[in-house]
């Protein structure tokens, strides 16, 4: 019984703290699109069950990472497609993003950058093991995509991602106009093996939390125009939609490149909720 009291505790403790942890809204001041986003900053060590370790961080600090949402407005049937922000420390080894809240089961996107190029992939894993790429996803690059001198950030399309499109899952358990619980994790010094292959392996996670994201909050009327600058479509995936393969593809697409600054100054409360 003190054990199950303990297991009881850790789960409350943990589902507070990432409560805690909400995306608010922000607006890119290059692309005038606006997300629902959380932006997440390191201490060196940060404890899941002390509130004490809460920072304030600012979304453009250089060491800080951003993530942001935006959907379609709500529809029947449900839109299975939105935007997704992710801007990271350039000198990152890798960033990752579980959109159903952990590794496993869950649809993942992959981050690093290779040169002035943004490197993205879709994963998935059953198991806690390296995740492989996986086919289903269409992405499409959004302008304003770019790598400078402190961070790499990619702001994409990606279709097919919400409603029972992933083994074992879908964004808000089908329910877009829930609270949503995303995952983040990171490596910071450890590269890709092949950085310029969106399908690379890679090592094992630095640091990792969780953020909630109300859905209700991150559906926009203006979803539309945001795409009226699109670029190619599925240019860092040469994943087919029938197959499932962690086989190496060709580089990505190349495209220009500005300096512009990472999302808006906004403050959140932010906490890092585990290390390795």
């Amino acid at each position: 019984m003190k054990c199950l009291s303990s297991v009881i505790l850790v789960i409350i403790v943990f589902f507070n703290v990432a409560v805690a942890q909400q995306a608010s809204s922000y607006c890119n001041p290059t692309s005038g699109i606006c997300f629902q986003g959380f932006t997440i900053c390191f201490a060196p060590t940060l404890a899941i069950i002390s509130h004490s370790h809460y920072t304030t961080c600012i979304q453009d600090k250089p060491k800080g990472i951003t993530i942001g949402l935006v959907f379609p407005p709500l529809s029947s049937p449900p839109s299975d497609e939105y935007i997704v922000q992710i801007v990271t420390p350039v000198n990152y080894g890798w960033t990752g993003v579980s959109v159903g809240g952990s590794m496993v089961n869950s649809l993942l996107f992959t981050l690093w950058s290779f040169g002035q190029q943004p490197v993205i992939s879709t994963r998935w894993t059953s198991t806690n093991k390296l995740p492989i790429s996986y086919a289903g996803p269409q992405f499409t690059l959004l302008p304003h995509s770019t790598v400078n001198s402190t961070h790499v950030k990619a702001t994409f399309r990606c279709q097919n991602c919400t409603v029972s499109v992933w083994q074992g899952g879908s964004m808000g358990g089908g329910n877009l106009n829930k609270l949503q619980f995303i995952a983040y994790a990171h490596s910071k010094t450890s590269k890709p093996t092949h950085p310029d292959n969106p399908n690379s392996d890679f090592t094992m996670h630095d640091a990792y939390g969780y953020f909630g994201v109300y859905l209700s909050n991150a559906h926009d009327a203006r979803y539309y125009s945001y795409l009226s600058g699109e670029t190619s479509t599925s240019i860092f995936s040469s994943i087919s939609s029938s197959t499932t393969s962690s086989s190496s593809s060709t580089s990505p697409t190349s495209f220009s490149t500005s300096t512009s600054s990472s999302p808006t100054s906004t403050t959140f409360l932010t906490v890092e909720t585990g290390q390795n």
